[in-house]
């Protein structure tokens, strides 16, 4: 009940005439409109807070929650106030105690570097200050993404309607407990949460009674409730996630409304698993230029990251790597999902077997076989002449062109046509046989393995692959302004910047390509090798058929997979909290496997067993050597015809 103050002394000076009132129990807001004096020049001269409040305030809050670090911002109505505050708190059980004045121009300047960029330290603000300074505070923390899911500003409430204006400045992310000394004997304590229409609200939270010998406390919420606890349950609120087509991540359908419809993926069954279990329905929306994105050197950032840090969506979810340039805008999540990178090219198409019948024998073996042929001809040929000198009785002489066609002969288990054989010859024509024997049965041996194995190009299975690959005819690709493309791009040495410049810089279109359905349908008509992620490269080799793709070997640097939200977001503990029990479920991997079973039936390859036939596509290197022969045979009949009819004219 507001005390009467018409017999209060009209000789007090302004000072001890609001002093005077104050003592009679007079609230500060009710002396403001009894005297006509701001509430903060009430405040700057009556001095009205009691400090054995302040303190019961400030024992209440340090019981439940005690902070790392604190900090105490004002202004010079309020300085006084502050160093009372700051010296109750300057003692060994924080880490930093810190006084911040703060002007009519509140600027970031305020926010020390390592205030900004901790983010593990719990800390308190405490705000006094008038209200025009607190608008200006609150719009310099939206302008500046200054949001912080570690930082709880506990302000003191100057004047009736400051809730009123918090509530239109602040933005969710901001955890505000307004100290409402309307009643200084019954202070109260209001607490900001989000409603299930997505708008702030302060809410009565604690009362506290002050007493002789210190105080009672009614609590009737956690003041600072564990962000986890709190949006446990979102009150059905819908969020708006932001995605990209990415099988087997996430696949969406374009209504003629032009909203989006999520219809599988196992990104789409994580958030279904989020939505059910805390509560809330989804929106889904995509991002104009349909890239994953991330902050440019121009200030810009564009992709699903640009949209999350925007605010225009809660979060995003889609395969999006954790990295330091994405996290310099948004906070990720705990990773949900960890693969590896890898590449995707055609599968290595059979060698050409025109040639297959050479192919038992290296090409100096056959070198040697030519020679040895020559030369057991030349002997036979030379022991034929010795003969018909000494032993011209015997009457077989025998030109060179016989013997090495009759030695050719012998090499192809032909019938030895020279007649009269004497005894050195045949001593010759005995171990000549035997090398006939070996290499006849050396090579058909050969020639049936050879034949019955089909012969592949060399697969590529390596970042160091890739030199050979492109000088033979292949492209390689990546999808551009992704964490990808990055990777290699800032790369100063090692293989990631010897592949960069692998890439076609001249023409980017042809190796920076923008993420499609059909992306991986190219691969084996244009000769493309992609980077991607493993988990993808599989899905699209099962789906179009795993006999047309080949997957490396190799796979190199680990992608860790995040659930992007806009700076300070609140979820993301609760995330964290369910990603953990999804992947300690197994439910990850289950989902995973559900997307490659509805795409299985297309990776059945049919064995067949026994022997096989040999086609003409295997024994054409006879038939090419047949013709060979004939093209042979017709040019030296067309030069004895010539030479005749020369030798006749």
């Amino acid at each position: 009940m507001e005390r009467s103050c018409h017999d209060r002394p009209e000789v007090l000076n302004a000072r001890a005439q609001l002093v005077w009132m104050w003592v009679q129990g007079i609230s500060a807001r009710r002396i403001s409109r009894l005297t006509g004096f701001s509430t903060t020049t009430v405040y700057s001269k009556s001095s009205f807070i009691n400090l054995k409040t302040m303190e019961a305030i400030l024992h209440f809050l340090d019981t439940v929650s005690p902070p790392h670090q604190l900090y105490v911002f004002f202004d010079v109505t309020f300085q006084d106030l502050a160093n009372s505050v700051s010296q109750y708190h300057n003692n060994d059980r924080y880490d930093s105690v810190m006084n911040v004045l703060i002007g009519n121009d509140v600027k970031d300047d305020i926010f020390s570097p390592e205030w900004t960029s901790a983010k593990t330290n719990r800390r308190h603000i405490f705000v006094f200050c008038t209200l025009n300074n607190l608008e200006n505070l609150f719009q310099m923390i939206s302008a500046k993404n200054l949001e912080s899911r570690w930082t709880w500003w506990i302000i003191l409430a100057i004047e009736k309607n400051v809730s009123t204006i918090l509530t239109q400045l602040m933005r969710e992310g901001s955890q505000v407990i307004l100290i409402d000394l309307e009643d200084q004997n019954h202070p109260r304590l209001l607490s900001s949460r989000v409603d299930a229409t997505s708008l702030i609200r302060f809410h009565n939270a604690v009362h506290l009674k002050i007493t002789p010998r210190g105080y009672e406390s009614e609590v009737q919420m956690d003041v600072f409730e564990p962000l986890e606890k709190l949006y446990a349950d979102f009150q059905g609120r819908q969020l708006t996630v932001t995605a990209v087509i990415d099988q087997p991540y996430i696949l969406f359908e374009r209504l003629d409304n032009g909203e989006l419809l999520p219809v599988s993926g196992f990104e789409y069954a994580v958030i279904k698993s989020l939505a059910e279990t805390l509560n809330f329905t989804i929106r889904m929306i995509e991002p104009a230029d349909g890239k994953w994105g991330g902050p440019l050197p121009n200030g810009t950032v564009v992709g699903m990251i640009g949209v999350v840090a925007r605010r225009e969506a809660h979060f995003a979810m889609c395969d999006i790597s954790i990295t330091g340039v994405r996290e310099q805008v948004i906070d990720f999540t705990y990773p949900h999902y960890i693969e590896s990178l890898t590449l995707i090219s055609r599968a290595p198409m059979e060698k050409n077997r025109s040639f297959a019948a050479f192919e038992p024998f290296t090409f100096m073996t056959w070198i040697w076989i030519i020679a040895a042929l020559l030369i057991i001809g030349s002997v036979v040929s030379v022991e034929s002449w010795l003969v018909e000198i000494y032993l011209p009785e015997r009457n077989n002489k025998r030109n060179l062109s016989d013997s090495l066609f009759n030695m050719f002969r012998s090499l192809l288990k032909q019938e030895n046509l020279l007649p009269d054989v004497n005894f050195p010859q045949k001593l010759t024509f005995l171990f000549w046989y035997m090398f006939c024997l070996i290499i006849s049965v050396l090579y058909s041996g050969m020639l049936t393995a050879t034949l019955i194995k089909p012969s592949f190009e060399k697969p590529i299975n390596a970042l160091t692959d890739l030199p050979a690959a492109i000088k033979e005819g292949f492209t390689l690709v990546v999808t551009a302004d992704t964490s990808m493309e990055y990777m290699f791009k800032q790369a100063k040495s090692g293989i990631y910047a010897d592949t960069w410049k692998l890439f076609n810089h001249k023409d980017r279109s042809k190796s920076f390509k923008q993420y499609s359905v059909d992306y991986y349908n190219k691969i084996v008509e244009d000769k493309l090798v992609i980077v991607s992620p493993h988990l993808i490269a599989r899905y699209h080799s099962a789906k179009l058929g795993s006999s047309h793709f080949y997957l490396a070997r190799d796979t190199f640097a680990p992608q860790y997979y995040g659930a992007p939200c806009f700076q300070g977001s609140p979820y993301v503990p609760a995330f964290n909290k369910m990603f953990s029990s999804m992947i300690e479920g197994g439910l990850m991997t289950k989902w995973v496997e559900n997307e490659f079973a509805q795409v299985s039936g297309n990776n059945i390859i049919t064995q067949q067993s026994g022997l096989k036939p040999y086609t003409i596509k295997q024994l054409q290197a006879g038939f090419y050597v047949l013709v060979i022969g004939f093209l042979v045979s017709a040019i030296s009949f067309t030069l004895e015809v010539f030479v005749f009819y020369m030798k006749t004219s």
